[in-house]
C-alpha cells in the first residue's frame, strides 16, 4: 500500500524541512539521521569545534595541545630553585649561629681535659704558667680545676680566658659536671651550668652527650645538648649531633640550631669555625602581617676557618657563598 499525504502532512513536512525524516514522512523503513557538524566535549554536553588539523605552531610560553579526542593537554616546564640572593634575615641568623657556637664550644671544649684524670694527679705547671690543673680523688670519680686566673690567658686556638672551670666525673655512673666561676672567654661573661652523661674518658679523648644552659654577656642565652668527641693529643673537637635555641639578648628573637658532624679544629685554625660538617639554622621571618619560619643550612669546607667561607643554602634553594662577619 502506498503511504497516504494529506495537504496537513505535506505542509508539516515544508515547515519542518528534511532535517528528520518520520515514517510519515519518507515512509517505511527509510530511517535516517543528520550527521551533527560538531563533536562534544568530553567534560559535559556542549559542543565544541571539531579538533583542528595541520601543525600547530609552537607558542613562546607552555601552550595547551589540542588532542584529536577535543581534550586539552598543558604541558609545564620543570621548576627551578631561583638564586635570589641572601636576605638581612639570613646572613643575621648564619652569623648569630655561628658566633653563639663559638663561644659556648669553647666553653664546653674544656671538657677535654677530662683525660687529666686517667692520671689522677695535679699537672705541674711553671711558675705563672696558665691555665693550673688540679685534679682531686672523690669516692666516686675525680673533681678537676681548671684555673686561668685573674688576668687573661691566650690559649693556643686564640681565644683569650679568665676564671675557674670546675669538673666533676663519676667512673661508675659515667656522668659528669661543668661549672664556671668568674669565667670571661674573649671579653665575654660566662654562666650557666653544664652536665654530661654517657661520658667515656681514656688518655686519648673525652666523649659525652652535653646538656648545657649557658648565657654569654652581651650575647644570648643558649639551651640545648650535643655528642662530641674531643681529643687530647691533637685538640680536635667534633659535634657530631644535637640540638639548641639562641635566644639573642638584644633582639629577643630565638633560632634553632641543629650540627651534623661539625669538625672543629681549634689549635691549627686558632678559632672556632668548623673546617667540615653542616650547621641548620631555623629562624623567624616577618611577611605581610604574619610571621614564618624559614631554615638555612650553612655547609663548612676545610678554607671555611680561614677565609670565612660558608655555602649557604635557604629552604633548599641553590647555595650561595657566605663570609661570616668575623672575617671581613
Amino acid at each position: 500500500m502506498k503511504p497516504f499525504y494529506s495537504p496537513l502532512t505535506a505542509a508539516l513536512c515544508i515547515v519542518t524541512g528534511a532535517a528528520l525524516l518520520t515514517a510519515g514522512c519518507g515512509g517505511g523503513s527509510d530511517t535516517t539521521t543528520a550527521t551533527p557538524t560538531q563533536t562534544t566535549s568530553p567534560i559535559g554536553t556542549a559542543p565544541v569545534p571539531n579538533p583542528p588539523t595541520g601543525t600547530i605552531p609552537a607558542p613562546t610560553v607552555p601552550a595547551p595541545t589540542v588532542n584529536p579526542d577535543g581534550t586539552i593537554t598543558v604541558i609545564t616546564p620543570p621548576s627551578e630553585p631561583l638564586d635570589t640572593p641572601l636576605s638581612a634575615e639570613d646572613t643575621e641568623a648564619v652569623a648569630q649561629a655561628n658566633e653563639e657556637s663559638v663561644t659556648v664550644n669553647a666553653a664546653l671544649e674544656q671538657t677535654t681535659y677530662l683525660t687529666e684524670t686517667e692520671g689522677g694527679r695535679s699537672v705541674t705547671r711553671a711558675e705563672g704558667e696558665y691555665p693550673k690543673i688540679s685534679v682531686d680523688r672523690t669516692e666516686t670519680g675525680f673533681v678537676l680545676t681548671v684555673d686561668y686566673g685573674t688576668t687573661p690567658v691566650v690559649t693556643p686556638n686564640g681565644n683569650e680566658i679568665t676564671g675557674v672551670f670546675t669538673l666533676t666525673r663519676s667512673r661508675v655512673e659515667k656522668t659528669g659536671t661543668l661549672a664556671f666561676s668568674n669565667v670571661t672567654i674573649n671579653g665575654r661573661s660566662i654562666t650557666g651550668s653544664v652536665s654530661l652523661t654517657r661520658l667515656e674518658v681514656s688518655r686519648e679523648s673525652v666523649s659525652a652527650t652535653r646538656t648545657y644552659d649557658i648565657t654569654v654577656g652581651g650575647v644570648g642565652r643558649s639551651v640545648g645538648s650535643s655528642d662530641t668527641v674531643a681529643e687530647r693529643e691533637t685538640r680536635l673537637f667534633t659535634v657530631l649531633t644535637g640540638s639548641s635555641v639562641f635566644t639573642d639578648a638584644e633582639t629577643g628573637k630565638s633560632i634553632t640550631t641543629v650540627p651534623a658532624n661539625l669538625v672543629i679544629n681549634p689549635t691549627v685554625n686558632r678559632n672556632f669555625v668548623p673546617q667540615s660538617g653542616s650547621r641548620s639554622i631555623t629562624y623567624p621571618v616577618t611577611v605581610g602581617n604574619r610571621t614564618v619560619n624559614v631554615t638555612a643550612v650553612a655547609t663548612f669546607s676545610a678554607q671555611s676557618p680561614t677565609t670565612g667561607i660558608v655555602s649557604v643554602s635557604v629552604n633548599g634553594a641553590t647555595a650561595q657563598d657566605y663570609t661570616l662577619p668575623r672575617f671581613r
